[in-house]
């Protein structure tokens, strides 16, 4: 797998606002759907993890906006892990508007792994090993 992953969505008339702009709460659910896709084409199922009692909480998030999306743009949301720790993940990402790769907006999303007392819990190892061979940061 490569470890810049490629999602795509189009953006929906609800995504927008009166200015048929993109707004700006999207981009965060557009980071957990390349996030999820990432994960789940690394073969790491969110839904697996959960009933084993592993949860991925967002401790963090970053957004830095660059540009305007609008309604029915095709967007790529790329994501990739930028670092690796034993109970924490560091995901980075980038929005681009498919047809000039404009960049719309970058940021990353930090998230802690817990049980389902929420108490911090090192990474499985069938989780970490996989994330830790394609971070291209900190491993």
């Amino acid at each position: 797998m490569n470890p810049v992953h490629r999602s795509e969505v189009r953006v929906r008339y609800k995504e927008t606002d009166r200015m048929g702009v993109v707004h700006h709460s999207n981009y965060v659910v557009y980071f957990e759907m390349g996030r999820t896709e990432f994960m789940r084409d690394a073969g790491i199922s969110y839904r697996r993890l959960e009933d084993d009692g592993v949860l991925l909480t967002v401790t963090r998030v970053e957004v830095n906006y660059r540009d305007r999306g609008h309604y029915e743009d095709d967007l790529v949301i790329e994501t990739w892990i930028e670092e690796v720790r034993p109970v924490r993940l560091t995901f980075a990402y980038r929005v681009l508007r498919k047809d000039d790769e404009r960049v719309l907006a970058d940021g990353r999303t930090v998230l802690a792994c817990v049980g389902r007392d929420f108490r911090p819990m090192r990474l499985p190892d069938t989780v970490g090993n996989v994330v830790r061979g394609l971070a291209v940061g900190p491993r």
